[in-house]
């Protein structure tokens, strides 16, 4: 409302920064841009939306004003706005903001279309110089590295997961490249004199989502689940890894390309769910693509956070740390896991917290990838932060919002850190692990780091 523009182009934007183009080259006045997909606007007069006109429902949200001042009615509006984000059914979303002569309204379109494959190819195929911006003076920039020598095989999550953006940013559909552009830049990469042959990333928002989604297009039309794959995998979904297996293999073989890894995070409860192929995958992956260490995402251990965060229970985990363990044995390597967790998501009480410690302690990881939730935009975790209620459920959701309290569990994650060991300790007592006065004793033989 107080940003001043015309009009706000949400999403990736391709689709809807063309038509914009278009329509502004061809003479159109900028307050006519009311119906493009992918754009947020607060027309000067709401008659020209032309709402009554659309092909597409409306829905009306609940105003800023009592979203503002209500977390219940901000639950509601996030249950709302979180259920339109299919494409081909979602309705065009207005919320008044102010009262009386001075109200206005913001109009939110429809999500643009994600892009096709052939069109996905062209974006990624454009002349990138895979360097940093000249206006950073040639200074090094670590974070550029592992970028750098990456390649996007697709775009768009269908997880859906509390704690994550992407699906709002990058869309629920996804969007494959094909594998003769994959492979095309892969040889073009190999040409380049400063490419040393190893590609860092062959991966996207989600590794091994590549060439998967809804196998029916009638039900897709009408679809409004908010995951494909929680809490269980859709009947309509295709979780078939043998393309990808068959990339992988084909990467490999690009002249001037020594190693291929993946380095995006991996969704192990797609290959357990592909009967065919996943395992195949699994071991084409931990064989040939790993660096050293895997990135994965079990997230908590708890049973009540991981339903909250959508997210499979910890068994499928364990079911992976087995294969993992066995396919680098097989192929002769030493290899880790690096499992990624979250301290003080929306759900997760004290008890919790300790749960997750004392399964760290006994398999004596001491992770050093810890998140403590921070919400930000957009997420459904953040909304139950906000709110203290599940969108979806309307039942209340415990938040940690006493500082004190997410030190704790945050070092109860970072358990075998000494600086953290008093925290770790009073947690431990408010639990009734620990009596009165007992000191914490740590386990005295070496704890590899995950």
């Amino acid at each position: 409302m107080t940003s001043g523009a015309d009009l706000i182009v949400y999403g990736q934007g391709e689709r809807p920064i063309l038509e914009v183009a278009r329509r502004l080259a061809s003479g159109e006045d900028a307050c006519g841009l009311a119906d493009v997909p992918g754009t947020a606007l607060v027309p000067k007069d709401l008659a020209l939306a032309n709402l009554d006109g659309r092909s597409r429902r409306v829905l009306v949200l609940p105003s800023y004003e009592e979203v503002a001042h209500d977390k219940r009615a901000f639950a509601r509006f996030s249950r709302l706005y979180h259920l339109e984000h299919n494409h081909q059914n979602a309705r065009v979303m207005t919320q008044r903001h102010g009262v009386g002569a001075r109200a206005k309204v913001v109009v939110v379109n429809e999500p643009a279309a994600p892009l096709t494959t052939e069109e996905l190819d062209r974006v990624c195929e454009l002349p990138f110089t895979r360097d940093a911006h000249p206006s950073y003076g040639g200074v090094h920039i670590p974070a550029l590295e592992q970028i750098r020598w990456s390649i996007q095989i697709l775009r768009g999550c269908s997880a859906g997961c509390s704690f994550c953006c992407i699906t709002e940013h990058q869309g629920r559909d996804v969007t494959s490249r094909s594998e003769a552009s994959i492979l095309r830049e892969l040889a073009a990469l190999a040409e380049r004199e400063d490419f040393r042959g190893t590609v860092t990333d062959l991966g996207g928002a989600t590794a091994n989502m590549w060439q998967m989604g809804c196998t029916s297009a009638e039900v897709h039309a009408v679809c409004r689940r908010a995951s494909c794959v929680y809490p269980t995998i859709c009947q309509h979904w295709k979780t078939d890894h043998g393309p990808l297996v068959q990339l992988y293999r084909k990467a490999r073989e690009v002249a001037g390309v020594k190693h291929v890894f993946v380095g995006s995070g991996v969704r192990y409860d797609l290959a357990h769910a592909d009967e065919e192929n996943g395992q195949t995958y699994l071991e084409e992956l931990i064989g040939h693509h790993v660096s050293g260490q895997l990135k994965v995402a079990p997230e908590h251990i708890a049973p009540d956070v991981l339903k909250i965060m959508k997210k499979p229970g910890i068994e499928a985990f364990e079911r992976f740390r087995v294969e993992f363990a066995r396919y680098s044995r097989a192929a002769h390597k030493e290899q880790y896991l690096v499992p990624y967790f979250i301290s003080s998501h929306p759900g997760c009480q004290l008890e919790d917290a300790v749960q997750l410690y004392e399964y760290l302690e006994e398999n004596r990881w001491r992770p050093q990838q810890v998140q403590d939730f921070t919400p930000t935009p957009m997420m459904l975790a953040s909304d139950m932060h906000w709110s203290g209620y599940h969108p979806m459920t309307g039942e209340p959701v415990h938040v940690v919002r006493d500082m004190h309290e997410k030190r704790m569990q945050k070092a109860l994650l970072r358990w075998g850190d000494p600086d953290q060991r008093q925290l770790v300790a009073e947690a431990l007592r408010r639990t009734g692990r620990l009596r009165p006065g007992e000191r914490l004793r740590m386990r005295a033989r070496r704890v590899p780091r995950a």
